[in-house]
C-alpha cells in the first residue's frame, strides 16, 4: 500500500481493516508529526518533508492480530487523480 501526498498538507488516513471489535491499533516507525488514534484506527496530522517513510501497522482484536506494511511518499512531484 501506497500513499502520497504534498509535504506540509493536512493528513486523514483511515486504516482499511475489518474485523470484530473492540480493535487495537499500533504503529511503528510513524513519521513526526503523524498521530495514529489507536482505538479508530485513523491517522491524522501533517504530512513530512519529502521523502519516503515505511510504516509498519498492527491490528489487534480478540482473536488475533495482522501486521502491514505502508509507504507514505511525500512530494510535489504527484499526480491528481
Amino acid at each position: 500500500k501506497v500513499y502520497g501526498a504534498r509535504p506540509g498538507n493536512d493528513l486523514i488516513y483511515a486504516l482499511p481493516v475489518s474485523g470484530a471489535r473492540p480493535m487495537r491499533f499500533s504503529a511503528k516507525n510513524l513519521p513526526n508529526g503523524l498521530l495514529l488514534d489507536s482505538n479508530k484506527g485513523i491517522l491524522t496530522g501533517k504530512t513530512p518533508v519529502k521523502g519516503s517513510y515505511t510504516v509498519e501497522f498492527t491490528a489487534e482484536n480478540m482473536y488475533g492480530k495482522t501486521t502491514f506494511a505502508w509507504t507514505l511518499e511525500a512530494g510535489d512531484l504527484l499526480t491528481l487523480t
